[in-house]
C-alpha cells in the first residue's frame, strides 16, 4: 500500500463487502500514526450443524499487546451483526 493512501481510504475500499455481509479482509492501522500494522479477516465456514464465523488477524510484532486486535475485531463484529 502506498504511503499516500490513508487509513480511511484503505478501509473504504472494503466497505462494499462490509455493507452486504461484513465478511472480508480489512486493514488494521494505528490511529495515532496511520501506519499499517496488520490485517484482519472475517469469513463464514460451513459446518455440519450450520455456519460459523471465523476471525483471524496478523499484526506486526511491535503492535502485539497494545489492544489493536481486540479493537479491530470488535469493530468488524459489530458492523457484521
Amino acid at each position: 500500500m502506498p504511503a499516500a493512501v490513508s487509513q480511511d481510504q484503505a478501509l473504504m475500499s472494503h466497505l462494499p463487502t462490509l455493507a452486504t455481509s461484513g465478511l472480508g479482509d480489512y486493514v488494521v492501522a494505528d490511529h495515532a500514526t496511520d501506519r499499517l500494522i496488520g490485517t484482519l479477516m472475517l469469513a463464514r465456514r460451513s459446518t455440519e450443524d450450520g455456519g460459523e464465523l471465523e476471525l483471524g488477524h496478523v499484526l506486526r510484532r511491535g503492535a502485539w499487546g497494545a489492544g489493536f486486535a481486540f479493537e479491530a475485531a470488535t469493530a468488524v463484529l459489530r458492523a457484521a451483526a
